[in-house]
């Protein structure tokens, strides 16, 4: 098969992975990163052809440094999986950070989509947690350190699960955010470094518990259960 049948191909699978049906768009783009690693297409060959533009996405899911801290770092793995860049809008003086991803248009969609829906999942699970520490009569002190260090750890196994699936595939030198969108982000926007005092004080138990879970979740499958343990 020559090149140009090739870049069709991926691009075909590329357009496929904006369909509304998440398994079937995830699928289409995991075979187009596949593909592109196997006869080293670039994104930017690719857009080249497709004229596709940069675009910012904003998610609407708010984060603040005492409850969900964690949704920053998610976002940045999130980003990396989808060879986008992560961002945040807040507005001065306020104490939340709109969420948002900066990319090729279908990366940065398929970034959004899977964000919230990954955020909607660990949320409901902290809030599990919750309600069981509270049945428990443990304080907010104590609660505290068990929740982010579930939320904190279940980012460090999805981290580290997508790192392991990308190894596999062979896909390190396409799974990257391309120049241009490293460039558009330099350009337009400020970049800061982000740290809460909530990553400081962890529950090791906690944190094991969320690295497991984070290790086995998969974004495309909404049936996925995950249960709470004392």
């Amino acid at each position: 098969m020559d090149i140009n049948a090739i870049r069709d191909k991926i691009n075909k699978l590329l357009a496929l992975s904006e369909s509304p049906n998440e398994n079937e768009a995830r699928a289409a783009l995991l075979k187009a990163h596949a593909l592109m690693a196997e006869y080293k297409v670039t994104e930017a060959e690719l857009t080249t052809d497709m004229n596709e533009e940069i675009v910012t996405i904003r998610t609407g899911v708010e984060s603040t440094k005492t409850k969900t801290p964690w949704m920053i770092k998610l976002s940045q793995v999130i980003a990396d999986a989808y060879c986008v860049h992560a961002i945040g809008y807040r507005e001065q003086g306020a104490r939340k950070t709109d969420v948002g991803f900066v990319g090729f248009k279908s990366d940065a969609e398929m970034a959004s989509e899977a964000f919230k829906y990954t955020t909607r999942f660990l949320c409901t699970e902290i809030s599990k947690r919750d309600r069981f520490y509270s049945s428990r009569r443990m304080s907010a002190d104590m609660k505290r350190p068990r929740l982010m260090g579930y939320a904190y750890g279940f980012v460090e196994g999805l981290r580290e699960a997508l790192a392991t699936q990308t190894e596999e595939n062979g896909w390190g030198l396409v799974l990257t955010t391309p120049p241009e969108v490293k460039d558009y982000v330099e350009e337009h926007y400020q970049t800061t470094k982000y740290h809460s005092k909530a990553a400081n004080r962890l529950s090791s138990d906690a944190f094991a518990d969320g690295v497991k879970d984070g290790r086995a979740f998969d974004a495309t499958n909404s049936r996925i259960k995950i249960g709470v343990g004392a």
